[in-house]
């Protein structure tokens, strides 16, 4: 929405304080879940590691592993896209609100 904002037809209605505080609780959702995937790979590399001896078929913990570590790549960049749009929201309010003066 932002990276195709006409600013001198938006209107405060599309654009609000409750919009960037929708994104940011996004973002914040990203960071608590990539706390999450990062913790489950944690206990899934502890499993590899301390179970070798006595598991001959650990094939199954290594597609998770890699679940999770896309799971991580894909959340970095997420956080950094939402936080992209969260600063052309703020930058294309500031406009408008420039433009009512």
């Amino acid at each position: 929405m932002a990276m195709t904002l006409n600013t001198k037809t938006a209107g405060s209605a599309s654009l609000s304080f409750d919009f960037v505080q929708d994104l940011r609780d996004l973002k914040d959702t990203v960071l608590s879940s990539r706390a999450c995937c990062r913790g489950d790979l944690d206990v899934v590399t502890t499993l590899e590691s301390s179970c070798k001896d006595k598991f001959s078929d650990l094939h199954g913990l290594q597609p998770i592993s890699s679940k999770l570590k896309g799971y991580l790549e894909s959340l970095d960049v997420l956080e950094g896209r939402v936080q992209n749009t969260i600063d052309l929201v703020r930058l294309a309010i500031h406009i408008i609100e420039y433009k009512k003066r």
